[in-house]
Parts: C-alpha cells; structure tokens; sequence
C-alpha cells in the first residue's frame, strides 16, 4: 500500500510521498486534477494506494469528488495534526510541500484507532455507570438488572 500526502490550496495541490520519492505540483483545476489522476495511476500502477488530503477550505471539494468518482481511496486530515505531527517529526518549516510529506504512517493509524476504542469504551463505561445511578434511585428497579450494570462496569 501506497501514501500519497495532498496539501490543498485555493490555486495548487501539493501532492508527495512520505519518502518523498515522489513528489508534483498541480493545479487545482479540474483539469490539474485530471493530470494528477493520471500521474498517480503511472507511478503507482497497482492501484494499491491511499490518499491523505489535507483540506483548505472549500477546495478540496473538486478533489475529493474526483477521487471518489474513480474510487481512489482517501482520508481528510484536519490541519492542526498535520501541523503537529511535523513539529513531533522536527520539521519547522510550515509549507505545502513539508505538509504533502507527512501522510500518518501505518503505526500512526494503528494508535488512532486503539484511541479511538478507548475512547468508545470509555464512554460506554460512563453510560453504564450513569444508568447504575438512574436504576439504583428507583424502587421499582429488580436486583437482577442492578447486578448485570455492575458486572458491566466490572
């Protein structure tokens, strides 16, 4: 699998590999798009590719639907974390082309959605918690559904 970094502005699409092996320029046109499909499609024949784009704005609308019109896989990232994650990588400088080099790496997916399930979970620990609070103030509640709330808290 593949990982190209787009950084989206009004005028260009700053489109590099994390190696940064390869690496254009395009603009973002709907024939700049058109370009950069087909440049894809050379350079990583397989297919087995997965886009990060970084969007501004509403630009990255045209992008996005030409990428889904031709079923190439994509994720948006919010800025913020690209930001951050090259401050974590040292690099200092806050352009496009820096941007478009730091798609997540698969360990980085990995510990997003180990987050991602710890948070969930955490949040079902809390409902329970909370409907052990409701059931237990009512008179009405049988033992049984007091006992299983616990055991799901355990």
């Amino acid at each position: 699998m593949g990982y190209l970094g787009v950084d989206v502005a009004k005028d260009s699409l700053e489109v590099a590999e994390s190696t940064g092996t390869h690496g254009r320029s395009f603009p973002n046109t709907t024939a700049g798009i058109g370009k950069m499909l087909g440049w894809m499609s050379r350079v990583f024949p397989n297919g087995e590719l997965q886009l990060i784009v970084e969007p501004t704005s509403t630009y990255h609308h045209p992008l996005v639907q030409a990428l889904a019109a031709r079923e190439v896989a994509y994720t948006l990232i919010n800025p913020a974390q690209t930001a951050a994650f090259a401050t974590v990588q040292g690099k200092r400088a806050k352009t496009d082309r820096v941007d478009a080099r730091l798609p997540p790496q698969e360990d980085q997916e990995g510990l997003k959605a180990l987050r991602r399930h710890v948070d969930c979970l955490r949040k079902e620990l809390q409902a329970a918690r909370n409907r052990l609070d409701t059931a237990s103030f009512s008179p009405w509640t049988p033992q049984e559904v007091l006992d299983s709330l616990e055991r799901t808290i355990q």
